[in-house]
This record gives C-alpha cells, structure tokens and sequence, in this order.
C-alpha cells in the first residue's frame, strides 16, 4: 500500500469524524541530501531518494487530492477557496551545487505547481507555491 493512498485514507477518515470537508492541501514534503558535495559524485540512491520524497510524493498526493475536489460541487463563490500550497525551495531557482539532488527535486516540484496551477485554474482550486530560503536556526 502506497503512502500516498495511506495519508489520503487517514484524511478521508479524519474528515469524516469531524463532520467537515478537505478543501485545502498544504504539501511539504522534503529531506536533505544524505551528504554534501560536487555534482559529479552524485549517489544513485541519494538522488532516487530525493526524488521519491521532494517530488514523487507531493505530485501524487497532489493528482489525488485534486481529484478528491473535482468530484465535489464547485463551490459558489467566484473566489477559490479550494486550494494545494506546495513548499518547494530557493534551490527552486538557486542553484546549491553541494546538494545536487535536493536542488534538482524541488525544481520539479516548482514545476509541479505551476502545471497543476494551469491545470486547475478553471476548476476554481488556487494552487500556490511558497519558497522558504535559508533559515538560520
């Protein structure tokens, strides 16, 4: 069983114990690289690992949870507050060349969320894209 189907199923249930509805998808998924360095001694696995994680996972997440709205009534006001946010990076379009795989993922993602924006701009679902830089801590 997927994760994706998992985390939809929790959310499906959740929704209907509290008697309300989903209209809003906050998709933040995202790891680090296993280990910092050139490009050219890129791993397989790290990179198919940021990958599954930082793009795999919130397009598929995101391709269900649109479904899920598209089989409901649009909703009557003109506004939408139907609405996906995906958390992408500043790596989006800054590059990092010591995390060539943590760069490359959430530059798909940025892609993602501009696709499914076109996609569903019709359909009354806001699809939004936030970018967080570094973050000192």
């Amino acid at each position: 069983m997927s994760v994706i189907y998992l985390c939809m199923r929790r959310c499906s249930t959740r929704r209907k114990t509290s008697g309300g509805g989903l209209d809003c998808l906050l998709n933040n998924a995202g790891i680090s690289v296993k280990k910092r360095g050139d490009l050219l001694d890129l791993e397989p696995d790290s990179f198919d690992q940021n990958i599954a994680i930082n793009t795999r996972a919130p397009f598929f997440l995101a391709q269900a949870f649109s479904k899920r709205l598209l089989a409901q009534p649009k909703p009557e006001a003109e506004l939408p507050h139907r609405s996906i946010i995906f958390v992408s990076s500043i790596n989006a379009i800054m590059l990092a060349m010591n995390r060539g795989e943590y760069t490359i993922a959430k530059t798909a993602v940025s892609a993602a969320a501009r696709l499914f924006a076109a996609r569903l701009c019709n359909e009354q679902i806001g699809v939004y894209e936030v970018r967080p830089g570094l973050i000192k801590n």
